[in-house]
């Protein structure tokens, strides 16, 4: 059992989606597949999974489950996450150090009236999204469950996909370690960020610090100074929240935080509208000094 997917199953009472690890006794619960009751099993030897009431029930969700299966079970795991607003930060390889790549702070930073939705059509018919992040009936953030296949039909950025085969590993040893750590922790305790990589193949992604690391034109991104008259982001205009200018990659690259706010900032990994602004008209590129 312990080289298995421990898949979830469906709580009867309140319909939602439970991983075995966060199952409780005494709650009843349903296949997310053939829909007949399930066993929660949590013993003090075995790892904690569901398992059908019989051996003569042909479907194999939790014994054997096929591709199918934990394609589904996947997608039911990540809006699981999302709708409980869990801390998430994608992870990768940069491309440019070969070093793993963890950003400091969630990648998704959540909003009020966010919803979690399954196979999301885009309204112009060009793409089903398997979950997304929608507020207000605007997409946020999508994120794709491979199974077979990777995601070959653009979606609108930002968008991440992961391995349907590793997803439900990942959470489960970092479910572990985060009850671990609320169980010996007293007092205050840093908000756990589950770290998921993303297997996206079609961009050069490196760390978010710099950008494009070696080049000098990051340098001339204005930097956030408490003696500014205005600091808003320099894309978006509005906000005054921003990620710190360490980049993994060849160090500090200007002093204090450049002006770039979370969202736009991972936007821009793709958008590259920085890149247009900063590195051809000179007479936009003033650095800020302190």
């Amino acid at each position: 059992m312990s080289d298995k997917i421990r898949l979830g199953a469906i709580d009867i009472e309140t319909k939602e989606y439970t991983l075995p690890s966060k199952a409780s006794k005494g709650r009843i619960y349903e296949c997310v597949d053939c829909k007949k009751r399930v066993i929660l099993r949590q013993g003090n030897v075995r790892v904690h999974h569901f398992a059908h009431y019989t051996q003569t029930n042909v479907c194999s969700y939790y014994d054997h489950p096929n591709e199918a299966q934990i394609h589904k079970d996947g997608k039911l795991l990540i809006q699981k996450l999302l709708s409980e607003k869990n801390y998430i930060s994608f992870t990768w390889d940069c491309i440019n150090c070969g070093g793993f790549y963890l950003d400091e702070l969630p990648t998704i930073k959540y909003k009020e009236g966010d919803q979690a939705l399954l196979e999301y059509r885009d309204p112009n018919g060009k793409w089903v999204a398997d979950v997304a992040l929608v507020n207000n009936n605007k997409v946020r953030c999508i994120i794709e469950i491979k199974n077979k296949h990777i995601t070959t039909t653009q979606r609108p950025e930002p968008w991440f996909e992961v391995d349907a085969n590793t997803l439900h590993k990942i959470i489960d040893e970092q479910i572990k370690i985060k009850t671990e750590i609320q169980e010996e922790t007293t007092g205050y305790t840093p908000p756990f960020i589950f770290e998921i990589p993303c297997i996206r193949k079609d961009t050069e992604r490196k760390c978010y610090g710099s950008f494009c690391y070696k080049e000098s034109w990051v340098r001339r991104i204005p930097g956030y100074n408490n003696k500014n008259t205005d600091n808003s982001c320099v894309l978006c205009k509005t906000k005054e929240e921003y990620l710190p200018s360490f980049d993994g990659c060849t160090g500090r690259f200007q002093d204090g935080c450049i002006r770039v706010c979370q969202d736009c900032l991972l936007k821009d990994t793709y958008e590259k509208k920085l890149r247009q602004l900063y590195s051809t008209n000179i007479e936009k590129c003033q650095i800020e000094d302190d």
